[in-house]
């Protein structure tokens, strides 16, 4: 399966509140490609399962991949556990590129 179909399937499983499925998903794209909308997305779901410390991990690492990536969204929205709503193109890429 591609990582735009894994993405595809975390985001639905993640609004039909099966979020341990959107977890082993958005966890599964990141150990292929480091895209910080993902680890946004991982890291609603990790604090919406309690894990904050590891949410804001996530929050940070797709900040450092993206430094202006939070002006472009507000806090209020990471917290809520909702997921990125405009759809993303999901690519392989070294990690750290």
């Amino acid at each position: 399966m591609d990582l735009q179909q894994l993405y595809n399937q975390a985001r639905q499983a993640q609004k039909n509140g099966n979020l341990a499925e959107a977890a082993r998903l958005y966890s599964q794209i990141l150990s292929a490609s480091s895209v910080p909308e993902v680890m946004v997305n991982y890291g609603n779901v990790l604090a919406q399962l309690g894990n904050r410390p590891e949410a804001l991990a996530q929050y940070d690492q797709a900040l450092k991949l993206k430094k202006n990536f939070f002006r472009r969204w507000k806090f209020a929205k990471f917290w809520s556990g909702s997921s990125l709503s405009r759809p993303i193109k999901i690519r392989t890429a070294p990690h750290g590129s």
